[in-house]
């Protein structure tokens, strides 16, 4: 719950922003997978929350796959 409400907090105050690594390879899922623009919105506000999770400000690589590997169960 602590952990919780400290990412709240981050992402009240500032969003975690996109690191080049992450945005390198959110690009090549949405040329990959075919997403739509609100399906890489979709994915950069998960991968945003799970940075504020972690206590980071920077949105890295290893964010954005995760985020994409919940999405990927919706897509079969």
């Amino acid at each position: 719950a602590l952990r919780v409400g400290l990412a709240r907090q981050l992402l009240a105050e500032r969003r975690p922003t996109l690191g080049e690594e992450a945005g390198t390879l959110l690009g090549h899922a949405a040329d990959r997978r075919f997403l739509s623009g609100r399906g890489v919105d979709r994915a950069q506000r998960v991968a945003e929350t799970i940075a504020a999770l972690s206590g980071e400000a920077e949105i890295a690589a290893d964010h954005i796959a995760e985020a994409l590997s919940y999405r990927a169960g919706s897509l079969g």
